[in-house]
Parts: structure tokens; C-alpha cells; sequence
């Protein structure tokens, strides 16, 4: 469950809300079920610029899906 949404981030600009359950992720056609907290942050080591991200996640008991194409710009060097 998505605890809070910050401002100007990729969640924001995919409408995410806080409250909102994540499902699945599907990178470039592979879906790969989030069944527990740290499956998103041990996928997302998989991600390269270009790629295509779909997160099915459900809002107020509703399922939704948003698509979000990863940028260069998305990764930060950390020094």
C-alpha cells in the first residue's frame, strides 16, 4: 500500500494516491506480482532507461493500470 505520494515524482505523475494497493508491475511485457513490501524496490533494480512500466494497482476498490515510459533523467547519481 502506497503510503504517500511526493510531490513532482513518477507516482504523482501517474495519478498515484496515497491508500492506493500496488498489484503487479509489468516491465516491458514481464508482470511480476507485488505480494509483499519490498517486491517493488527488488524489481525496480531492473529498470533501464526506455523501458515500459505498467503498475496495476487498485484505487477505492477499483483496478487500475498507468504506464509511464523511464527516462535517463529518472536516475540519479548518488556520490
Amino acid at each position: 500500500m502506497i503510503k504517500s505520494v511526493t510531490e513532482n515524482s513518477v507516482a504523482e505523475s501517474l495519478n498515484l494516491k496515497a491508500g492506493d494497493k500496488l498489484l503487479s508491475i509489468t516491465i516491458n511485457s514481464t508482470t511480476y506480482p507485488l505480494t509483499r513490501y519490498f517486491d517493488l524496490s527488488d524489481i525496480l533494480y531492473l529498470v533501464k532507461p526506455g523501458d515500459t512500466i505498467s503498475f496495476e494497482y487498485q484505487n477505492e476498490r477499483t483496478n487500475k493500470t498507468a504506464n509511464y515510459l523511464v527516462l535517463a533523467s529518472d536516475f540519479v547519481a548518488v556520490s
